[in-house]
């Protein structure tokens, strides 16, 4: 919804898309991982070390449903999430017929 609501109130001409719910959902991910590092950001460390110690506590991350649950891990490369969100497309338009629940690849 907030992206939603971003999107009306600063770009109201402009189509919806996912490139744009992409960059989004990486500000987002920016976004907490700075929270968790808020002191040292606010005093203007925003380094990349600063940035990599934020990721590093994140732990099942959802960003408020764009994610099915990020976790990243110091001295480990990033796991790629198996994961989507069920779209459908018909004469209607699109819909999420799983509503949020997302879907996992080799989990039954």
């Amino acid at each position: 919804r907030a992206f939603h609501d971003a999107f009306k109130r600063f770009a109201p001409s402009t189509k919806e898309e996912q490139q744009a719910l992409l960059g989004w959902t990486a500000g987002k991910l920016f976004e907490a991982a700075l929270s968790k590092v808020a002191d040292r950001a606010r005093a203007g460390d925003v380094s990349t070390t600063t940035i990599l110690d934020g990721l590093w506590q994140l732990k099942n991350e959802k960003l408020d449903g764009l994610s099915p649950g990020a976790t990243f891990t110091k001295g480990a490369t990033a796991k790629a999430l198996e994961c989507y969100y069920p779209i459908k497309l018909d004469t209607k338009g699109f819909s999420a017929p799983a509503g949020s629940k997302v879907e996992c690849f080799g989990k039954g």
